[in-house]
């Protein structure tokens, strides 16, 4: 679990996330969505296709290349044209406008108390969150240096 609550696949998409743009309360849960400030096209067609259970090798199949050529696109070691993103649009079943400029949300799910805290924070005035940002800081810095 990352410090955002999620969990494998997404943890390494969450550590640039904007506040979140929708929320939507249901039960003892408040879901978050989060959406990534800094994705690259790679990411969201990993993201889609592994929202549609498919790996790199059934995509590649599909399209006449290996699962690793599909990676080198995920990974940005191959440079993905439009053409390219109209053709894996297809099989992760998205536009490609969106696989190549589009924004992408996640879900995430926090408890009552942690719900609570990020209301009373967006309701703070400026100078006192910037005292909050000291302090999150503060403790995030210390909690290294106990594991180091």
């Amino acid at each position: 679990m990352s410090e955002y609550g999620t969990e494998g696949q997404h943890a390494h998409m969450l550590r640039d996330v904007a506040f979140p743009v929708n929320t939507r309360r249901s039960g003892k849960f408040a879901t978050l969505r989060f959406m990534e400030v800094d994705c690259t096209p790679g990411d969201r067609l990993r993201e889609a296709r592994r929202a549609l259970k498919l790996s790199a090798g059934d995509v590649g199949a599909r399209l006449g290349m290996s699962g690793g050529n599909v990676r080198h696109y995920e990974s940005g070691r191959n440079v993905m044209d439009m053409d390219m993103a109209e053709k894996f649009a297809q099989i992760v079943k998205r536009s490609a406008q969106l696989i190549i400029n589009g924004k992408m949300t996640y879900k995430i799910e926090i408890d009552e108390e942690e719900y609570s805290l990020l209301m009373a924070y967006r309701t703070t005035p400026e100078a006192q969150k910037k005292l909050i940002r000291g302090v999150a800081e503060a403790i995030k810095v210390g909690s290294q240096q106990v594991i180091s």
